[in-house]
């Protein structure tokens, strides 16, 4: 315990012991003490001085893995590049006119004097010439000289597709094409298109006369029946094959429509005409696809695919008008059920899509006047008139040919939305 001048004892520590690590054995260590003309700055210089002496001088513990000849040589250079260049590198490069590109400066043997306990992996990686050239190239260009492994997985996914276009995808050349509704209207646009890029055409549709008449037009095969009947399209199915072989696409363009409101006038609205519209429109369309799929599982794939099955929707089933829910729910039937047909038939590598046309110059409305086809047109934003049926089979022949397009409805409406009324 220290003592006070004035006798009393107290428990403070005095200034000029010091507190060391509690390894030395000693709590507290006596420091020398200041002078009478020391100021308290040379009191704090002298106790650093001291200290720094006594970790200098205090002996090393055993155990310690590095000796005092390795703590006291300087640090190995740890740069990365080194500058020296071998001799046949020199050799290489005078050839080229490239020794001026060379750094002469040879770099440090790094890890070959890392004392006495180094190891022998450590001395054995200093003897290694460590040594990378900086040599200046060209930026080679060209498919066989690519900059990155990214532009190299691009250029390899570009480059993917083979050089036979038709090896790739679904080619309506020499192909047996089913055409449901192809007598008038967009069945009938559309089995010309097909033709004119050489399909082998069959046209199925209730009307005898208009079927024959489309089919002796285009080269192609006239089959009568109702697409809702399931004994009249095998018939037509069998037919088509026996002539054209196993059908690879087909298109569902059979339809009707009316206009009649839930509850009218007349009273409540019939159900049997309410079915009818169902059955043909809905019920027709999916029948055609089970029992064509049926047959297309059982050919060759061509590419990636062995058929493409294409349904006609309408922009109703989206912006039904009053009086036209039996015709609305049945084109929205067949929206609905796309993507769980293409689904169903994907492992078969058969593809499904839908088109929804909007206001097209179809039988239904050539029957209008002129000045009320132009009405009807104007409602279009762009292109302000009805639509053509060629612009309908265009998409049909595109889908055909284009095998990322699959499980969707796409409108073709000139981005009209139809009123109420």
């Amino acid at each position: 315990m220290a003592v006070r001048s004035d006798g009393r004892g107290t428990s403070r520590k005095p200034k000029h012991l010091l507190q060391i690590p509690p390894q030395s054995g000693r709590r507290y260590q006596e420091t020398p003490k200041a002078s009478g003309n020391d100021s308290p700055r040379k009191v704090s210089k002298k106790i650093r001085q001291e200290t720094s002496t006594r970790n200098v001088n205090k002996k090393r513990r055993p155990g310690n893995r590095r000796s005092d000849a390795y703590q006291h040589q300087p640090a190995p250079n740890k740069s990365r590049k080194s500058t020296e260049t071998p001799k046949e590198f020199c050799d290489l490069n005078k050839s080229n006119n490239r020794s001026a590109l060379l750094s002469p400066t040879p770099a440090p043997d790094r890890g070959s004097a890392q004392g006495q306990n180094s190891d022998n992996k450590q001395q054995e990686l200093g003897k290694r010439p460590r040594i990378r050239p900086q040599i200046v190239r060209r930026r080679r260009t060209g498919p066989d000289h690519r900059s990155s492994g990214g532009e190299r997985s691009l250029r390899r996914l570009v480059n993917r597709r083979p050089v036979n276009e038709e090896e790739f995808t679904m080619q309506l050349k020499d192909v047996s094409v089913l055409i449901t509704g192809g007598g008038s209207g967009l069945g009938a646009a559309t089995a010309r298109a097909m033709a004119a890029k050489g399909a082998k055409v069959a046209v199925l549709d209730m009307n005898k006369d208009n079927a024959e008449k489309v089919a002796a037009e285009i080269g192609g095969v006239a089959c009568v029946g109702d697409v809702s009947e399931e004994a009249p399209v095998k018939e037509a199915i069998a037919k088509a094959e026996a002539a054209n072989g196993v059908i690879r696409v087909l298109v569902n363009c059979a339809g009707i429509g009316g206009a009649v409101k839930t509850v009218g006038k007349q009273g409540a609205y019939p159900l049997d005409h309410f079915s009818r519209i169902i059955k043909v429109n809905l019920i027709g369309s999916f029948n055609c696809i089970r029992l064509v799929a049926e047959r297309m599982q059982t050919a060759p794939p061509i590419g990636e695919e062995r058929g493409v099955c294409i349904n006609t929707a309408s922009v109703a089933a989206f912006d039904g008008q009053v009086g036209q829910a039996a015709y609305s729910a049945s084109k929205g039937g067949i929206v609905g059920m796309t993507l769980p047909v293409a689904r169903d038939l994907a492992s078969l590598n058969i593809r499904v899509m839908t088109i929804a046309p909007g206001l097209f110059l179809t039988p239904l409305l050539m029957g209008l006047s002129e000045e009320a086809q132009k009405s009807l047109g104007a409602q279009v934003p762009h292109p302000a008139r009805l639509g053509d049926p060629s612009e309908y089979a265009m998409l049909a022949v595109q889908i055909v040919e284009n095998p990322m397009l699959n499980g969707e409805t796409i409108r073709l409406d000139g981005a009209i939305r139809m009123a109420p009324r």
